[in-house]
This record gives structure tokens, C-alpha cells and sequence, in this order.
């Protein structure tokens, strides 16, 4: 999985969106995972504040859906570096949103309707890891 991340981040280098050069591993002062599944709706992921990073991955059993959805804070809202099976994708719709959520609920981001990462069935596992 890091090689993947290396050759993304390398990949993300040479192209013309949004870069990543303002996260640097020391200015990383918080982290969070977690699972969810897939429901076709929005997901709102509660985590006590905003990241700067996001890494969203759906997991099916159909290899051909396996896809990742990566979001920088340099990015506008719903927008997001979708990873598929044979194409990497700048999408501007649906994809990953900061979430402001309320005093009781916390800070979070969430994880759009695009159909590639979130789609209503089948419901398949969504791995997620925010960086802050």
C-alpha cells in the first residue's frame, strides 16, 4: 500500500490539479481511520476536526470496483483524485467535503454519492484515513 501512495503522490506531481506539497509528514499532527460501507448517500465521518488529507477506499469482491478517492484541503468541496482500476480521475462533483457538524456531533469530512467509491449496492466496505 505505501508504493501505491509513492506513486500517486509521484503521479499527482506531473499533473495539472491541485498539489499536496502543503501536507508534509512533520506538520501531521493528528490521525484517524476507519470502516464504513457503502450506501449510495452521503456519509458524514465524525472525527473532532477538519484533515488536511483524506484517503477514502471502497473494497469489493469485484476487483473491477475497487476504488480510491483521495481529497487535499487545497481542494473545493465535493471535488477529489478518484483511483481506478485503469484511470485516475479529477472529479468535481460528490466526492469528499470538509463536514462542520455541531457542538455535540464534532468536525469531520464527507464521503459524496459518486457512484465509484459510494454506490447504494452493493454495499461494500469503505476503509478511511484522515490526516490533520
Amino acid at each position: 500500500m505505501k508504493i501505491f501512495f509513492a506513486v500517486v503522490l509521484i503521479l499527482l506531481s506531473v499533473v495539472a490539479i491541485p498539489q499536496f506539497s502543503n501536507i508534509a509528514y512533520a506538520d501531521i499532527t493528528s490521525t484517524a481511520t476507519g470502516t464504513t460501507t457503502t450506501t449510495g448517500s452521503a456519509i458524514n465521518i465524525k472525527i473532532g476536526w477538519t484533515p488536511r488529507f483524506v484517503v477514502v477506499s471502497r473494497v469489493s469482491a469485484t476487483a473491477a470496483n475497487n476504488y480510491q478517492l483521495t481529497y487535499n484541503n487545497n481542494m473545493t468541496a465535493g471535488y477529489g483524485i478518484l483511483h481506478g482500476p485503469s484511470a485516475l480521475t479529477y472529479i468535481t462533483t460528490n466526492g469528499i467535503s470538509p463536514y462542520n457538524g455541531s457542538i455535540s456531533e464534532g468536525k469531520g469530512f464527507t464521503i459524496g454519492t459518486n457512484s465509484s467509491i459510494n454506490p447504494s449496492s452493493p454495499a461494500d466496505l469503505i476503509y478511511w484515513q484522515a490526516w490533520k
